[in-house]
C-alpha cells in the first residue's frame, strides 16, 4: 500500500468535504491537492501561489468562497486525487 493509500483510509465513510473560508490571507494558506492532475500551472493565480501551493491542484482562500470536493469515486473507493492539506 502506498503512502497517499494509506492516508486517504480514515476517509473511507466520508464522500464530501466542504472548506468555507471565513477570511482572507496575506499569502499562502492555500487547499493543495498534490495527487490532482492537470495543467496546474495555467491557473490565473499561480504567480500568487506559495512554493507549497505550487506543488499540486491549488486554491487560494477567499472569505466567503467555498470549496466542495468528493474523496470517494463513485463506485465506493477512495479516490487518491482527493487527498489534500
Amino acid at each position: 500500500m502506498n503512502s497517499n493509500a494509506s492516508c486517504l483510509c480514515c476517509f473511507c465513510n466520508i464522500n464530501s468535504f466542504t472548506i468555507v473560508h471565513s477570511s482572507d490571507v496575506e499569502e499562502g494558506g492555500e487547499t493543495v491537492f498534490p495527487s490532482a492532475e492537470g495543467n496546474i500551472s495555467a491557473v490565473p493565480w499561480w504567480n500568487e501561489l506559495s512554493e507549497c501551493g505550487k506543488g499540486g491542484l491549488s486554491v487560494k482562500p477567499k472569505m466567503g468562497d467555498a470549496l466542495l470536493f468528493w474523496s470517494m469515486n463513485p463506485d465506493g473507493s477512495p479516490d487518491p486525487s482527493s487527498l489534500h492539506g
